[in-house]
């Protein structure tokens, strides 16, 4: 990482534990080396329940509305019902 711009990380990793402490302790490295870091799908997932302190300068979350839920540890409904829905 200590070459690239940015690390985007999440599509297509699953969810197996083994993969959620990988992809925990990825995030750990690149966060100290203040690494620009884009968080997406299994990604998210994998930190949802993590206590690691995430660089908001740094970090961009792409959630859809259900991985917000999941994030938010809140059920959040419909998204079809938010007006101007992208």
């Amino acid at each position: 990482a200590t070459n690239n711009n940015v690390v985007a990380l999440g599509p297509g990793l699953g969810l197996e534990q083994q993969t959620k402490v990988a992809v925990t302790s990825i995030v750990e490295k690149l966060v100290k080396m203040k690494t620009p870091l884009v968080l997406d799908a299994d990604g998210l997932k994998a930190l949802a329940s993590s206590e690691l302190k995430l660089d908001s300068d740094l970090t961009v979350l792409t959630p859809h509305w259900g991985e917000l839920s999941i994030l938010m540890d809140e059920d959040l409904g419909d998204d079809t019902l938010l007006p101007n829905r992208v």
